[in-house]
């Protein structure tokens, strides 16, 4: 069952088990199997019932595919639905989802609904509310589109990765990054902030929330002719979402090529409000 709650401003830290804005696996067990069947192992559960059980999970969640994955080797979104899984299968009564449809591609999402509907523990579903937005005012390309690595670049225009989780949308963002020798926003910037830091004045990083991380990560590309951007609208609420905004509008209108991935279709419909976006599909390799 899902109680859904919504938020204008920070999500506060619940008082039951929960996967957050960033989803963090245990990093304990060799696959994604075994991480999901990490809680039931504690609790002493039988090998029959754990297999049953993580088999029922990952079908509904459409991650049967990643059983004998390494949970260190998957994207931000396989990573968000595999430490779902975990914590469905812990048997907690209550459970937290914090931003949940972050990073997630509209199958999965619906998949995911349906698993936490599906469910007899109470599924806090705690994100942001869909409130008004600001946005900025029209700006057109400004130079002629060209091809890098099999993705068009188009100056003061926009283009868009879309694909199912784990089809390699941050890996072209990746290999992209190195053939421009362009910097690139990462899905969850702590890190990169971290590395990138200068000096030790003003707030750490890591005291920073998700989406001050990102609006700071997104500032730190703003300066080259090409702006990469994974997943921009993950986890952040609606003053970070407007900032975000407000700077992609200001690199096109500089002449920038923007390139980002993003399942999010109301950040990309807001995009489209004020820029020439292209949209390319990734498809997962068999």
């Amino acid at each position: 069952m899902i109680d859904y709650v919504w938020y204008d401003g920070d999500i506060p830290r619940p008082p039951y088990p929960t996967v957050g804005a960033r989803p963090v696996l245990s990093g304990l067990r060799a696959t994604v199997a075994e991480e999901i069947a990490l809680p039931m192992e504690q609790r002493g559960e039988t090998r029959a019932d754990m297999r049953e059980r993580v088999d029922t999970l990952t079908h509904a969640l459409g991650i049967e595919h990643l059983k004998e994955r390494d949970p260190r080797h998957l994207s931000g979104g396989e990573t968000r639905l595999v430490a779902v899984a975990s914590l469905l299968a812990s048997g907690e009564k209550e459970i937290g989802l914090i931003t949940p449809m972050a990073g997630l591609a509209e199958q999965a999402v619906e998949r995911l609904q349906a698993a936490c509907e599906a469910t007899s523990q109470t599924v806090h579903w705690l994100d942001f509310s869909d409130r008004p937005r600001t946005l900025p005012q029209r700006v057109e390309p400004s130079g002629a589109r060209v091809e890098r690595e099999g993705i068009p670049l188009t100056a003061g225009g926009v283009t868009r990765l879309v694909g199912p989780n784990g089809a390699g949308k941050s890996t072209t963002l990746r290999r992209l990054a190195r053939a421009l020798r362009a910097p690139l926003s990462m899905q969850f910037p702590e890190a990169q902030l971290i590395l990138a830091r200068k000096s030790v004045e003003g707030p750490h990083p890591l005291d920073l929330s998700l989406g001050e991380q990102r609006v700071v990560s997104v500032k730190a590309v703003t300066g080259a002719p090409y702006m990469l951007i994974d997943e921009p609208d993950a986890g952040i609420g609606p003053v970070h979402w407007e900032e975000i905004h407000a700077l992609l509008a200001g690199a096109l209108a500089r002449g920038i090529a923007v390139v980002l991935a993003c399942h999010d279709e109301r950040f990309a419909t807001d995009v489209e409000t004020y820029a020439c976006v292209e949209t390319i599909t990734i498809l997962r390799q068999p």
